[in-house]
């Protein structure tokens, strides 16, 4: 699979997974908790994608150095967003220094 290929599927992802949160916020389905943290079960594609999702995007961007990659930049402003939109709907706290 070739580079541009790479950048179109992240590019893809990152928009349907944009699209898709605002229909998860207020979905309902079976609550389940772990490490003491409630959440639903609609909600674990979602951390999974908006934890992995930015630093594919970073490892991506720092090994293309030859050219600005412009689709993984939108990608990962866009899976940013959905992060802190995430963090916003469940009150979670980033403290900064």
């Amino acid at each position: 699979m070739n580079r541009l290929n790479k950048e179109i599927i992240y590019l893809i992802i990152s928009v349907i997974s944009a699209i898709v949160l605002p229909i998860s916020l207020g979905a309902s389905s079976k609550d389940i908790s772990y490490f003491t943290f409630n959440s639903n079960l609609v909600w674990l594609p979602f951390w999974i994608l908006v934890l992995c999702l930015p630093f594919y995007g970073i490892i991506q961007i720092t090994k293309l150095t030859d050219k600005i990659p412009i689709k993984l930049w939108i990608g990962l402003l866009i899976n940013l967003i959905s992060f802190v939109l995430i963090l916003r709907f469940f009150s979670i706290e980033v403290y900064a220094i």
